[in-house]
């Protein structure tokens, strides 16, 4: 096929007696071809194919029917493009495969030391939010006392001049008051 001469697709049209396809090329894959610059080029012994399209949709079938017709009584073309002589060497493939396999390990240590890290520093905040709460319930047993104390000096201060002067227990009652407050 590499010494036979290709005709451009406008070129076939005349022999054809068919226009050039301006649509979709869905019958290509029965067509020996070879694609250029712009340009399709066709080989001579696809012109039978050509013929063939061409009675086909003369007599009146779909896009379908023919191409069903196409595969019935045409091989189909398949463009393989040729390997170097020379080959890929097995070590070449199996040196990048090994640096990758390398590097995948490294990342995997890596992520698996990100989420030590990570659980790490969960640890950390757990431990803080719980110092945090005893620390505020402190705070608010604190304060509940230091009301109740501000009530009891406020009640004492409502007491008759006389009954602050002439009871001995007032100094008693402070000392219990100072020492409730001091192991707050």
């Amino acid at each position: 096929m590499n010494g036979e001469r290709f005709r451009r697709s406008p070129a076939c049209s005349p022999s054809v007696k068919a226009p050039p396809a301006d649509g979709p090329k869905t019958l290509g894959n029965h067509l020996p071809s070879r694609s250029g610059s712009s340009h399709r080029r066709f080989s001579p012994a696809a012109m039978d194919v050509l013929r063939r399209i061409k009675t086909l949709y003369e007599a009146g079938l779909s896009t379908e029917e023919v191409r069903e017709r196409l595969k019935a009584d045409f091989p189909s073309v398949i463009e393989v493009e040729a390997v170097p002589a020379g080959g890929v060497p097995p070590k070449s493939t199996a040196e990048p495969v090994r640096a990758l396999l390398v590097e995948l390990g490294q990342i995997r240590l890596e992520v698996q030391a990100a989420s030590k890290a990570a659980e790490k520093v969960q640890q950390e905040v757990t431990t803080i939010r719980e110092r945090f709460n005893r620390h505020e319930e402190r705070e608010i047993e604190r304060a509940r006392k230091l009301d109740e104390l501000i009530a009891e000096l406020r009640e004492r201060k409502r007491r008759p001049w006389w009954a602050r002067i002439f009871r001995r227990s007032t100094r008693k009652d402070l000392g219990i008051l100072w020492r409730n407050f001091s192991n707050m």
